[in-house]
């Protein structure tokens, strides 16, 4: 019965997000992800695990994300302001050109029940916390796509530039070579 009195806090905007982010894909032709949980079975485990997370940390693995119940909250609190800021700021803020609505992230409602949850001090459901790694998996995936795309924005930009120089300088300068080359004839 405590079950049905869970699933009635639920409202109907509550399901259409709820039921977007079980259904999102994560796994693309272009975007591969991986899970693995790493645990320590013994007390002389823990500084090869730490060992693992600092390497990745550090950068040294850059496809790798450490992710743990710590940071997962915490990254629940701040989306969750995110979020807030970027919908109670949405009126002149986003006139001036500050944080359009368009940079809310999606499915942050889950990161809103996490932190109902952290507040009423109970504790996470498995589910809740699934649907938190899920988030997190998918705002990973964002955020490399983003970085892919201004690498290539960047790249673009740099063939422009070369371009723009290439012509102003080999315009001129073939003209003058081409003068050059008449005279030593």
């Amino acid at each position: 019965m405590s079950k049905g009195k869970k699933a009635s806090k639920t409202t109907p905007e509550a399901v259409g997000w709820d039921e977007g982010l079980i259904s999102a894909a994560v796994q693309e032709d272009d975007w591969r992800a991986c899970l693995v949980f790493v645990s320590p079975k013994s007390p002389d485990d823990e500084p090869h695990v730490r060992a693992l997370a600092g390497a990745v940390d550090a950068g040294t693995r850059r496809r790798f994300t450490v992710v743990d119940k710590t940071t997962l909250l915490q990254s629940a609190a701040e989306d969750t302001k995110l979020a807030q800021s970027v919908a109670g700021g949405g009126g002149k803020k986003s006139k001036v050109g500050a944080a359009p609505p368009a940079q809310r992230p999606m499915f942050v409602e889950v990161c809103e029940q996490v932190v109902d949850a952290m507040k009423s001090s109970d504790p996470l459901p498995p589910s809740l916390l699934a649907k938190m790694i899920k988030y997190k998996v998918l705002r990973e995936k964002a955020a490399h796509r983003s970085a892919i795309a201004q690498k290539e924005a960047e790249e673009a930009a740099k063939v422009q530039a070369a371009k723009k120089g290439g012509e102003g300088k080999g315009g001129k300068g073939g003209g003058r070579g081409s003068k050059a080359a008449g005279k030593k004839r």
